[in-house]
């Protein structure tokens, strides 16, 4: 891998077919894979370098070479609408073992949605229509919120207990003072 001179790479990338489809840094790439997505990214390396000549992009550009990926704002509303098409965003798992490629997937755009949120990437719109369809944008305080809401409960039925308590005390005190009257 990269012995071949910048116009054999070139070949090799036009010969495999539609380049977008090459991923540059797959996960878990085969021999092929790693060899291609390394010829792609060096290719493009030389395109920002100027090292490239005109008939050499033309034809990359020809076979689905795209030079810039889309913007990360662009990336952004395209996450927002994949989690919204999804439905239920609440129960998209961010991390965990045994996950489908799927899953993981989705857990990876929820990760960068919420990014976005907290660099005010958003707009309100967006922010709404995601909370709409479920996210829960601080899922580390949300077992705390929770934990805070039961205790707020506990306390309320606590001092509902004491006044019953109280009233209970004084019928018996009540149904003494009868008691004792009727001896």
């Amino acid at each position: 891998m990269g012995r071949e001179t910048i116009k054999e790479k070139i070949e090799i990338l036009i010969s495999y077919g539609d380049i977008s489809t090459i991923k540059e840094n797959p996960p878990n790439p085969t021999e092929e894979e790693k060899r291609l997505s390394y010829i792609k990214t060096y290719v493009k390396r030389r395109y920002k370098e100027g090292k490239l000549t005109e008939s050499q992009i033309k034809s990359l550009e020809e076979h689905g070479m795209v030079w810039q990926e889309k913007p990360k704002k662009e990336g952004i509303r395209n996450n927002v609408k994949i989690l919204v098409e999804h439905g239920n965003i609440g129960n998209i798992p961010i991390y965990g073992k045994n996950l489908t490629d799927k899953e993981r997937k989705l857990g990876e755009i929820k990760h960068s949605v919420k990014r976005a949120y907290r660099m005010g990437s958003l707009t309100k719109e967006e922010i709404e229509i995601l909370e709409k369809n479920g996210m829960v944008w601080d899922e580390k305080n949300l077992r705390g919120r929770k934990l805070e809401e039961a205790k707020r409960r506990k306390e309320k039925s606590k001092d509902k207990l004491s006044k019953a308590n109280r009233l209970l005390e004084q019928c018996k005190r009540l149904n003494k003072k009868e008691d004792k009257e009727k001896e």
